[in-house]
């Protein structure tokens, strides 16, 4: 009796602690639009915190770029791009506006996929809005 209790922790064992997170890599297509209509979703609301960036890009006729980085739990814009520099400055605030929502909602990340764990490692993903991303103003 004892031995078949010890070869079914053992299964379990393996079952539960051997059990790897799925990268994020993984599901890049999925987490990169779902983020995207999240902040563009997020940016209509005042209480966000962020600009109401897609009306903005709508309105200055151009492409907005964005990188972002994922690594845990730590969330970097590394880099906020606009497809006219004259207007550059105007986005800058954005950076620091997106940094602080995604910390605060940091379930908009999934962190399970099928019962899995999802990791962030260095995860890196470019977000653009505009007439060609298919985000409208609202």
């Amino acid at each position: 009796m004892s031995s078949h209790l010890y070869r079914f922790a053992k299964l379990l064992e393996i079952k539960y602690l051997t059990k790897q997170a799925i990268d994020a890599e993984n599901l890049r297509s999925q987490i990169v639009e779902h983020i995207k209509q999240m902040l563009a979703n997020a940016a209509t609301q005042s209480s966000s915190g962020i600009m109401n960036f897609p009306a903005k890009v709508a309105s200055d006729g151009i492409k907005l770029t964005l990188d972002i980085l994922k690594d845990g739990k730590n969330v970097t814009v590394q880099k906020v791009s606009v497809s006219n520099p004259m207007l550059q400055p105007q986005y800058q605030l954005l950076a620091d506006q997106i940094k602080k929502y995604l910390e605060r909602n940091w379930e908009l990340f999934p962190y399970k996929y099928q019962g899995d764990s999802v990791s962030y490692d260095d995860f890196t993903f470019q977000l653009s809005y505009g007439e060609e991303s298919g985000i409208a103003a609202r």
